[in-house]
């Protein structure tokens, strides 16, 4: 998932990315910010209640002015106080949001990835209750914390679109038609041809994927190459049994 909080400079945003930046909190008060201004949230909206709505600056303190907006807000939008005070609300409900999708963008996790611990975690408890013990043994809290690490793996590649997908598993049935019909095999293992860190494309590193299978019995072990998928090796017998027609026709030769 793409990042939407960042710590750059206004100067070295772009319009998206202030977009999503332009009202942030700093020492518990709502700040906005474009390319010209960096102002407090409430010293923002006294100027405009003094410029547009001819409401001078008498207020006591900042429970005062927080008294004043929230009674403001019965106008809505049907004026320009009115106005004013829902820009208001919307700058500080703005900042807090940002902080807070800012800590989850920190931590290097999602939400929904938030929800996947907790289901692991309520599932560890049912589990516990179940054999009536009351805290985790010490090889648990190493389980839990493996895969919580190799989850967070996982994010790092997808972020950084090195996360490879394969299109068949160990034990998948692959067909091959070198033979003119199809012949199934299954899949014992894959290996990886060289690349370059800095030639990393997926396109790239599946033409380098040799994947290994072995027939039946065992007895005979070949290798094909992932990007022959489709073209001489077939995940399903009905696309193995399709190509080999599709060649007889071209052949004008029937099987």
């Amino acid at each position: 998932m793409e990042r939407l909080t960042n710590n750059k400079k206004v100067t070295e945003m772009s319009m998206y990315e202030l977009a999503h930046n332009s009202c942030y909190a700093e020492d518990g008060r709502a700040r906005y910010r474009d390319y010209e201004i960096d102002i407090d949230a409430r010293e923002l909206t006294i100027k405009l209640l003094e410029q547009y709505a001819d409401i001078p600056n008498e207020f006591t303190g900042d429970d005062d002015f927080d008294d004043f907006m929230l009674e403001s807000l019965q106008y809505s939008t049907d004026s320009i106080l009115g106005l004013i005070t829902v820009f208001y609300r919307n700058l500080w409900a703005m900042a807090d949001l940002r902080e807070q999708l800012k800590g989850y963008e920190d931590i290097g996790l999602t939400p929904w990835q938030f929800k996947e611990i907790d289901k692991l975690y309520s599932e560890k408890c049912r589990e516990l209750a179940d054999a009536q013990r009351s805290s985790f043994s010490g090889l648990e809290m190493v389980k839990i914390w493996a895969k919580l690490k190799k989850l967070k793996e996982y994010h790092d590649l997808e972020e950084q679109g090195k996360l490879l997908k394969l299109p068949c598993a160990v034990g998948d049935i692959i067909w091959d038609i070198d033979f003119g019909r199809p012949c199934g095999y299954e899949v014992t293992g894959f290996s990886f041809g060289s690349l370059n860190d800095d030639d990393w494309e997926e396109e790239k590193v599946l033409d380098q994927v040799v994947v290994y299978y072995t027939n039946s019995n065992g007895s005979i072990t070949g290798t094909f190459a992932v990007s022959e998928i489709g073209k001489t090796v077939f995940l399903t017998r009905e696309e193995a049994e399709a190509a080999v027609k599709e060649m007889s026709k071209c052949c004008g030769t029937s099987r």
